[in-house]
């Protein structure tokens, strides 16, 4: 397990919390919502069988890092304690605060909507 290239392997939460130091990642619906400090808060699908490096086998979904230039240390995401709450996931960081950010499925780009 490597935090400092964020490369990782899991072996449920257990291995998340040894190596990366989040304590108790929250997940609904097999998607586990994780801060990583400097890394900012990521995403994975975890159904199916897990078999060790979650970001090697496609399962990241999403991401987001809080740069801030106006931040206590600007640009230095410093990300902690996700937490999930009416669809939004909650997170704090400690040079720039409170954010709130929300998982939507992507449109795709061409996609035409037809109506009757």
């Amino acid at each position: 397990t490597n935090c400092g290239g964020f490369a990782f392997g899991i072996n449920g939460c257990r291995e998340i919390q040894q190596s990366l130091g989040c304590i108790f990642p929250p997940v609904e619906d097999d998607i586990l919502y994780v801060a990583f400090y400097n890394a900012g808060v990521r995403v994975f699908d975890l159904s199916g069988e897990l078999m060790g490096d979650l970001r090697k086998q496609g399962r990241e979904i999403a991401w987001f890092i809080p740069n801030d230039g106006n931040g206590y240390t600007a640009n230095a995401p410093f990300t902690w304690g996700a937490q999930l709450h009416k669809g939004h996931i909650f997170f704090s960081d400690w040079n720039s605060g409170l954010w709130s950010a929300k998982l939507e499925p992507e449109k795709p780009k061409e996609t035409q909507i037809q109506s009757k």
